[in-house]
């Protein structure tokens, strides 16, 4: 019999339109449920709704804590009582949370009060600066995941000991012509670090004039990003589209000849999987999936880098590499059996 599964969450798309939000967590959703495993979801902030909704086959149910403060106090109880009539109405054998905070502390409750066995997934930023009561889940029953190597040693860090790394990973989709020179992808916070693009991107200008950069995202720092871009002559050179679908995202990355990724900090990065996916070159700070990569690392030295960058732009396409989704399915339907048998570390 396949298995029923419970993902606890933050947020999770709002629609099948919704492609923004966690791509790498709606992707595995969807991948899980169409392996045969009944997926069912419980939100806690995000989206701002209290209706179920059908999301491509997979129950959601939103508790809209929209993430205010006098929301949270509540927000326990809802959980566990949604999680009770899902467990009623369909026996549940695994709870799997996301994010090493509140939702698997929710999710921790949830298990105990349904005699469910649990694992979380560790998705990014949570052991980067982590919080006064991060050594809690130094001593937890349950397994942890990790998401690259890089995370791992993070977590090992801070004395968490993941049980597994389980990278995410992609649907195929469709390779494009190479239009675009550079591309950049993500958050206009300080973090990504998107201003040493730009100035890559001053730098390359006086080795050629006519090269043409792409970025996306939106974010706090566009106003500041878009001056500098200015202010250096590149109103020309580069174009800030703003935040995009998930499908215009990687239209641009299929579009372009080189990714630059310079964040300071990714648990992974799911945007150098998916311009590896798309036969893009990736120059990229060896953080989260980058560091686990055999491809050229940003070094910080804007001579140094551009020099990489133009021998990547003179060099032909990389062969398409593929994390594949089934990859992923069948590592963590290894651990949801594992589990649900009562042996936690026994995978």
């Amino acid at each position: 019999m396949n298995k029923h599964i419970l993902f606890i969450t933050p947020g999770f798309p709002a629609n099948e339109r919704d492609s923004q939000c966690i791509p790498a967590l709606w992707i595995y959703a969807k991948a899980l449920s169409e392996s045969g495993t009944k997926v069912s979801i419980i939100t806690l902030q995000y989206p701002f709704s209290s209706k179920k909704y059908d999301w491509n086959g997979i129950s959601v149910y939103p508790l809209n804590g929209a993430n205010k403060k006098w929301k949270q106090l509540l927000l326990t109880t809802k959980v566990i009582r949604c999680a009770e009539k899902i467990h009623q109405d369909q026996q549940l054998d695994v709870v799997h949370s996301f994010w090493l905070h509140r939702a698997t502390k929710v999710a921790m409750k949830v298990s105990k009060s349904l005699s469910v066995p649990m694992l979380a997934t560790a998705m990014g930023q949570e052991m980067r600066v982590p919080k006064s009561g991060f050594a809690e889940w130094n001593s937890v029953d349950f397994p942890i995941v990790a998401i690259s190597e890089f995370q791992s040693d993070a977590l090992i860090n801070e004395g968490v000991i993941p049980s597994a790394v389980i990278p995410w990973g992609l649907e195929p989709f469709m390779v494009k012509e190479k239009k675009v020179d550079l591309i950049c992808v993500g958050s206009l916070i300080p973090l990504k670090n998107i201003g040493y693009f730009v100035e890559l991107c001053a730098e390359l200008k006086d080795k050629d004039d006519n090269f043409q950069a792409v970025i996306v995202g939106d974010g706090p720092k566009r106003g500041d990003l878009q001056n500098h871009i200015n202010h250096a002559g590149l109103s020309s050179n580069v174009n800030m589209v703003g935040d995009l679908s998930h499908e215009g995202t990687l239209w641009w990355i299929g579009q372009s000849k080189v990714l630059v990724s310079a964040s300071e900090f990714e648990g992974f990065g799911m945007t150098i999987i998916e311009a590896l996916a798309s036969e893009t070159h990736v120059l990229a700070t060896p953080v989260g999936v980058a560091k686990d990569l055999e491809i050229p690392h940003l070094i910080g030295d804007p001579k140094l880098d551009v020099a990489m960058l133009q021998m990547l732009l003179q060099s032909d396409r990389p062969k398409p590499q593929l994390f594949s989704i089934s990859e992923t399915v069948r590592a963590y339907n290894t651990i949801y059996e594992s589990v649900s048998k009562g042996k936690a570390n026994d995978f």
